[in-house]
């Protein structure tokens, strides 16, 4: 493990996260035992520290576990509770900005609006809270009004505010817990334009842009395709799967391909590749840095789904390794993208995309070598099949890597 040290540190700080999200601890009890007996170390046991290199690893270990649950306490999830005597009460008058809109879809318009002020017959909340409005209209009247705002556009909405359905029964989808790790509060249903009215203009550029390549890159595939193709397609290159009919998802379950309309890893790796095979000619730096901002460029077109943030955090973290460090290791490549990612936002640790995306990764790595050697002793003449089986080896790699965590979630 001495050629490993990233993974070391990343398993001990993974850990912290694990103890802090098991026992909730009070962790300035640990401070003031860590203050404690580094002092103590430090200042009487100097010497003995030098001659018992053992005692000094217990310490930092101690110290990295701990790092893991700061950061875990840190980041815990703080979306705020709305106030009951705000929940489903008539004449609720909401002002806010919008922060985020979806994709227009054939009868509905999501977005998120997070709030001024919120203002009930007794009672005005004057605390933020982001809202998730939904506004179901006439086609045309929808399209004018999505094409009317932006992210930052200040608004009126005359609507009351609901709690997400949470889960009720064993084995239901909690809804409200979703939205939750979302940021989202709570909930607006709109079914008039009428409810809702544009009251100031502050617009956020940076989300205004990204938002209107999304628009445009979606109002060019509607035209260019049928609705069915159109829907997939907006899938997979803008992570927006809201308008794929039902029947299809369920003939991509029965594929066994459903993973495919998930935008993450498998779509950051093909752009990566066809960046890398289109600029072969090119420096390795020119092209690694061509190819980190195609990463991220297709990150924000996407709308920044968590999986896709992920997969292009590992994806950057492997190219700045390879571009900088002689005789790089994936595998610690590979942990210093988990540490990334779990410093930002500890609960990924416990999200499925997460736990799938790393160890699909690291079977590959583990197993794609060894099948590849087993394969090359084959001798096969044909290289058409020789190519079939390597690329075969990948898919098997990655699924022997998540085997645990599939048995776990799918059973």
């Amino acid at each position: 493990m001495n050629d490993y040290p990233v993974i070391k540190f990343t398993i001990l700080f993974a850990a912290g996260i694990l103890i802090q999200h098991l026992f909730n601890v009070d962790i300035r009890i640990f401070y003031f035992f860590l203050i404690t007996l580094t002092a103590y170390g430090l200042l009487l046991f100097k010497r003995i520290l030098q001659h018992f290199p053992l005692t000094n690893q217990i310490i930092l270990f101690v110290l990295i576990v701990l790092f893991g649950m700061s950061t875990a306490t840190l980041n815990k999830n703080t979306t705020k509770e709305l106030p009951g005597n705000v929940i489903h009460k008539k004449n609720t008058i909401t002002y806010g900005k919008i922060v985020g809109i979806n994709l227009i879809q054939k009868d509905k318009l999501i977005f998120e609006i997070q709030t001024d002020s919120i203002i009930t017959s007794n009672i005005k909340v004057l605390s933020p809270y982001i809202l998730k409005g939904t506004l179901k209209e006439k086609r045309g009247i929808l399209l004018k009004f999505y094409n009317s705002i932006y992210p930052g556009y200040k608004l009126k909405i005359t609507r009351p505010i609901y709690n997400a359905r949470d889960k009720r029964n064993p084995g239901e989808f909690n809804y409200k817990e979703y939205l939750r790790t979302k940021g989202i509060s709570g909930t607006i249903n709109l079914n008039k334009i009428d409810q809702i009215k544009i009251t100031g203009i502050d617009k956020d550029y940076f989300k205004s842009f990204i938002f209107n390549i999304r628009k445009e890159i979606a109002k060019e595939i509607d035209k260019l395709y049928s609705s069915q193709t159109s829907a997939l397609l907006k899938g997979l290159l803008l992570a927006d799967r809201s308008n794929i009919s039902y029947s299809t998802k369920e003939e991509f379950i029965n594929a066994g391909v459903i993973h495919i309309l998930a935008v993450s890893g498998l779509h950051v790796g093909f752009i990566s590749l066809i960046v890398i095979i289109l600029l072969g000619r090119i420096n390795l730096f020119v092209r690694s840095g061509l190819t980190i901002i195609a990463l991220f460029l297709f990150l924000f077109i996407t709308g920044v789904p968590p999986s896709v943030v992920r997969a292009v955090i590992m994806g950057t973290v492997i190219i700045l390794s390879f571009m900088f460090v002689r005789g790089t290791n994936l595998f610690n490549s590979l942990a210093l993208a988990a540490f990334i990612i779990l410093i930002i936002k500890p609960s990924q640790l416990f999200t499925p995309g997460f736990q799938l995306s790393f160890s699909a990764v690291w079977g590959i790595a583990v197993f794609y070598p060894l099948f590849t050697e087993i394969i090359s002793k084959k001798n096969i003449k044909s290289k058409t099949i020789e190519y079939i089986l390597l690329f075969s080896s990948v898919s098997l790699g990655a699924q022997i890597g998540t085997l645990p965590f599939t048995l776990i979630y799918f059973g």
